[in-house]
């Protein structure tokens, strides 16, 4: 099976892109998804802003001498809907771009963007079984948004959430999804790299063949993902953006980040039953993976999408910092991978990655971040998430950089922040050895990690920063085998060959 597998994922080759015609399938297949059921119960009205009125600053004041409806200022839209299946969601559009949804009574949208003239505002309900209804109104708008300096904190660990579609997809605060389907980033040049990352390490059954998945569904630019197959790396065919978005059971049963291009790639979220569902996808050359994921635990949260977010980093090349929102959710998969010349299937674990990254200072969107750690660790015991970030550089922010846990312990049903933790490696620029000790409300924890793969197998090196024009930096990923003990309640948990997986850079002074 090793040898047939391995064969298999090294005939792939690069195969043309999917044509236009593919695009129009999918604005043909929606076009059954604008209009309401017959028959059905379901209806929506535009409240405020009413027809023929003025508002200001989200206040009606008088009516209009030719009939139009102006709006100055920002102002609050909201709907009524009756429906006899219960409402999922309400999606808001301004000129056919979806602007904002809203899953939960009241369904109402705080429209504060900086837009002027003529626009379409049009509003469209969902009921439980997927039917439809829209309303809309012609209006004028005059509003320049007043920019705040984003909200910060120095932990966000003791959040406890367990995802939703929006913080999966936040429209609104982070996105938009315009009339084809893409989604974008808020017009915002603060926001910068948007991750939809899976990773996940597991074996077969027999325990004969190992395999560790690096996917990523790029909303911007291209991604290749990285499969690792008993001790060899490969890549595939790049997926490229745009990223399509499709929560409306166009296409997939549950809402989904999508692209096409070489490999089209797919990634669903099951609210009800939290599981994340990985396709990833070459026809031509016959190379298809599925991975099913099922959550467990506590997430381990960044911030919600809305904020505050935490400081994951200073920015090497700008004077500035990097901050993100998000979550990772961590659990079990099952993974089942067929290439031309055989299939297997694999068991193990994974960690779903969905981070909102902005800079603070500066517009410009992402940056290379100096100095981080973001590690995860699991066995049936337990799920550890933390992360812990230095800043090398002469930058003063509001609060401290990263330097948060969470410590889950799904079977025994209790969860726990873990800030008070000291971390440390034997050094340099790529780093072999990890420590990790500290308490938290139930115990303590003494770990040392050991790596036994890296991710690239030599980790590039940078120079320059902007405070130091002969340092050095670079960024790679360390698969770690964890030893140690964990004290709960007095009970002394003996960890033994816990595997994780890290992320970092590093930043060392120029000589």
């Amino acid at each position: 099976m090793k040898k047939i597998l391995a064969i298999g994922i090294l005939c792939l080759m690069i195969i043309p892109s999917l044509s236009v015609a593919n695009l129009d399938v999918l604005k043909v297949n929606d076009s059954k998804a604008c209009n309401s059921i017959d028959g059905n119960s379901l209806s929506i009205n535009i409240e405020k802003p009413k027809e023929g009125c003025l508002y200001v600053t989200d206040k009606e004041t008088t009516s209009t001498i030719f009939g139009n409806t102006v709006i100055i200022d920002r102002i609050t839209v909201k709907v009524n809907v009756e429906s006899d299946n219960g409402i999922s969601k309400v999606k808001f559009y301004v000129d056919d771009a979806v602007k904002n949804i809203d899953y939960d009574e009241p369904f109402e949208w705080l429209w504060d963007e900086t837009i002027f003239g003529r626009h379409v505002l049009k509003v469209k309900a969902y009921d439980s079984d997927g039917n439809n209804a829209t309303d809309e109104i012609n209006v004028m708008i005059f509003n320049h948004r007043k920019n705040q300096p984003w909200p910060l904190t120095e932990s966000n660990s003791r959040i406890r959430d367990i995802p939703t579609v929006y913080d999966f997809v936040p429209i609104g605060s982070v996105h938009i999804e315009t009339e084809n389907h893409i989604l974008k980033n808020l017009p915002d040049r603060k926001w910068g790299l948007q991750c939809f990352i899976f990773a996940g390490e597991g074996e077969t059954e027999d325990g004969e063949h190992k395999l560790i998945v690096q996917g990523r569904v790029p909303i911007e630019g291209g991604m290749q993902h990285r499969i690792y197959l008993d001790g060899q790396w490969y890549l595939l065919p790049a997926t490229r953006a745009p990223m399509y978005f499709d929560d409306e059971k166009r296409i997939y049963p549950y809402p989904t980040v999508y692209t096409l291009g070489e490999t089209p790639t797919s990634l669903s979220y099951d609210e009800q039953g939290r599981r994340w569902i990985l396709k990833i996808e070459n026809p031509e050359h016959g190379i298809n993976l599925e991975i099913e994921g099922k959550a467990r635990g506590i997430p381990f949260w960044m911030g919600k999408p809305e904020g505050p977010y935490i400081i994951h980093g200073a920015c090497s090349n700008r004077r500035d910092v990097d901050t993100w929102g998000g979550f990772w959710d961590l659990g079990t998969f099952e993974a089942n991978l067929t290439t031309p010349g055989g299939s297997a299937i694999f068991y193990g674990n994974f960690l779903f990655d969905r981070a909102y990254h902005r800079s603070y200072y500066w517009p410009g969107g992402g940056s290379s971040i100096a100095d981080f750690s973001c590690i995860h660790l699991h066995n049936e015991e337990f799920d550890m998430a933390f992360s812990h970030s230095i800043n090398p550089s002469p930058i003063k922010t509001p609060v401290s950089f990263q330097h948060q846990a969470r410590l889950n312990f799904p079977d025994r049903g209790e969860d726990f922040t873990f800030d008070n933790f000291e971390y440390s490696d034997n050094g340099g620029l790529q780093p072999s050895e990890f420590q990790l000790s500290g308490t938290y409300e139930a115990g303590e924890v003494d770990l040392i990690g050991i790596v036994y793969e890296f991710w690239p197998e030599n980790w590039g090196v940078g120079t320059g920063a902007w405070w130091d024009k002969n340092g050095r930096h670079t960024w790679g990923r360390a698969f770690i085998e964890w030893n140690g003990t964990i004290t709960l309640h007095n009970e002394t948990i003996n960890i033994e060959g816990t595997l994780g997986v890290g992320e970092f850079t590093r930043f060392e002074v120029g000589q």
